[in-house]
């Protein structure tokens, strides 16, 4: 997690956006972590991305729209097309 801290330090998010995404990826297993420290290390581009999928994903929680769920889906299906791509 320290590794991913590190990496957060370095992106354009701020304090508080760093510690909240942190928060909700402490909870993640330590390979999964691992994989997505790698992952970052290689392509720091991608921590805006992880932050705005996050925010995303808490705005449609928190409205209880189900299209607005099936389009953030949408995207992340496409993200991570890219993700394999780049791997």
């Amino acid at each position: 997690m320290k590794q991913i801290k590190l990496l957060f330090a370095e992106s354009s998010l701020t304090n508080e956006e760093q510690n909240e995404l942190l928060a909700v990826l402490k909870l993640l297993p330590a390979t999964e972590l691992n994989e997505l420290y790698n992952f970052l290390e290689n392509h720091p581009e991608w921590v805006d991305k992880l932050h705005h999928n996050f925010l995303t994903k808490k705005w449609a929680a928190n409205s209880h729209d189900r299209s607005l769920w099936q389009k953030i889906l949408k995207e992340e299906e496409i993200m991570l097309k890219e993700i394999d791509d780049k791997i």
